[in-house]
This record gives structure tokens, C-alpha cells and sequence, in this order.
């Protein structure tokens, strides 16, 4: 019966480490707000969603906990980076970013240090970018423990 234990737990162990080594060995891709390349301009909807109005290329986040400097305490971090391809006028609003903050009282609250936000077009073969100015964000309450930052593009 021992030697049963041993071998299921050397297989477990096993399994868990050459998924992490197959893990390891994938091409990890980097997107990089501001790098667009040429063929995201050519991406089209296909299949059941060949009407769509927009496509969403990507939407990744990372989330950790860093030492802040100003409180020297942990706090937590959120980063997201999105990307959507507007086919037409239907699908303007995708452009918009609404991020929902929560607040208990004056000692707690989360705040929102960086968003930045562009407009990227393909004009005569040459990539035109245009930056949101400071217009497009407006803070907005919703209730006494949510507010919300807004862009609009």
C-alpha cells in the first residue's frame, strides 16, 4: 500500500512539473501600449460574427501587491491593457473606458494613478495616432461608496 502512495504522489508531481516546464518553453507575446502593427489594421470579423461592429484583439491585466511609498504600506495593483479594432460607426462606444472605484471613507478608498488612452488610423498607408486629451476624463459618482473615471473617445 506505501508503495501505491509513493507512486501516485511521484506521478502528481510528475504531471505538475512538466506543465510548468511546457509552460515555459511557449513564445510569450508582449503588447505594449502605443506598439500597433500594420496587420491589426487588416483584421476582419469572420464566421458567425462577420457583422460585428468591433473586435477586441486583446485584454490582459497583471495584478500585484507593491510597497507604496507615500502611505509605506502594501498596496494592490492593477494593470490592464485592451485593444479593439472599431469596424464602424456602431461599435464608437467600445472606444469609451468606464473603471468603477470603491470608497468606505476618507481612510479607504481606491484610487486610479494612470489611464491613457489613443485612437490609432491607417491614413494613405501611414499610421495616424491621436492621444485622448485631458477633455475625454471626467470623474463621475455614482453613489456615496462608488465613483466612476470615465474616457471618452
Amino acid at each position: 500500500m506505501p508503495y501505491k502512495k509513493v507512486l501516485l504522489v511521484f506521478l502528481m508531481l510528475f504531471t505538475i512539473s512538466h506543465y510548468q516546464v511546457s509552460a515555459q518553453k511557449k513564445e510569450k507575446i508582449e503588447y505594449k501600449f502605443g506598439k500597433i502593427q500594420p496587420e491589426e489594421f487588416s483584421i476582419m470579423p469572420s464566421g458567425a460574427d462577420s457583422a460585428a461592429s468591433a473586435i477586441k484583439l486583446f485584454d490582459i491585466g497583471n495584478c500585484y501587491f507593491e510597497l507604496s511609498p507615500a502611505s509605506k504600506s502594501f498596496v494592490y495593483v492593477y494593470e490592464r491593457h485592451v485593444r479593439y479594432k472599431i469596424i464602424n460607426k456602431n461599435g464608437y462606444d467600445y472606444a469609451n473606458h468606464t473603471i468603477g472605484l470603491y470608497k468606505s471613507n476618507s481612510q479607504s478608498k481606491e484610487t486610479l494613478d494612470n489611464m491613457s488612452a489613443a485612437t490609432y488610423n491607417m491614413v494613405d498607408g501611414v499610421m495616424k495616432t491621436d492621444k485622448i486629451d485631458k477633455d475625454s476624463k471626467f470623474t463621475e459618482e455614482v453613489n456615496k461608496n462608488v465613483i466612476q473615471k470615465n474616457y471618452i473617445t
